[in-house]
């Protein structure tokens, strides 16, 4: 059975990433904290290759700030280790993109608002089929915030670190691939299920 491909993140040596951060500076809008989330950091932890997907939502709120983002998720589909035509589809993570300019506190204390309304019409996580996205997070500019949902729990989104990651730091990097990493090993059974697209090897 095939384990998981742990990848880390290397800012200062790496040349696009670099370039990426530096373009979050320049720009007003969300355009470019999602292209360095969403089309580079988060596809490289969760390849095509092993089965994943990523996709974009619309978001659910109506209010400006929300608007003023970019959300897409991670989805994955899988089939049974034993009975391949046993099939599932799970979103794994959904993430928030927001314009740099929007990092101020009082933007990163809005999670149950913004966030909630994207687990709600989620299955119970603690089904057999599940967990369709147990993750959510939020980025602003080169700061990212994880959060796990509980949905047995009363307090159902709680932050899995007490401040935001900032990617450029090293030490904060060094924990968003392990948050990242994380959510990749905890929502696929490798035991019970296989990509799709893969022989599980």
């Amino acid at each position: 059975m095939a384990t998981p491909i742990h990848k880390t993140i290397d800012v200062h040596n790496d040349l696009r990433l670099r370039a990426l951060l530096a373009a979050l500076d320049r720009s007003p809008n969300q355009a470019p904290v999602l292209r360095l989330w969403g089309h580079s950091i988060i596809p490289s932890f969760f390849p095509t290759s092993e089965g994943f997907a990523t996709y974009f939502k619309m978001p659910h709120s109506k209010k400006s700030l929300i608007r003023s983002a970019e959300v897409f998720g991670v989805r994955r589909a899988l089939c049974g280790a034993e009975d391949p035509s046993v099939f599932v589809q799970k979103e794994i993570l959904v993430l928030v993109c927001k314009p740099p300019a929007l990092d101020t506190p009082e933007n990163w204390s809005c999670e149950n608002e913004e966030l909630v309304p994207y687990m709600l019409p989620l299955p119970y996580s603690g089904s057999e089929q599940g967990p369709p996205a147990e993750y959510v997070a939020i980025a602003i500019g080169r700061r990212i915030q994880f959060f796990r949902w509980r949905a047995g729990e009363k307090v159902k989104l709680k932050r899995m670190d007490k401040e935001p990651l900032d990617i450029f730091s090293d030490e904060d990097a060094g924990m968003v691939a392990r948050r990242l990493n994380g959510i990749k090993d905890r929502t696929w059974d490798y035991e019970k299920w296989k990509p799709v697209s893969g022989d599980g090897s």
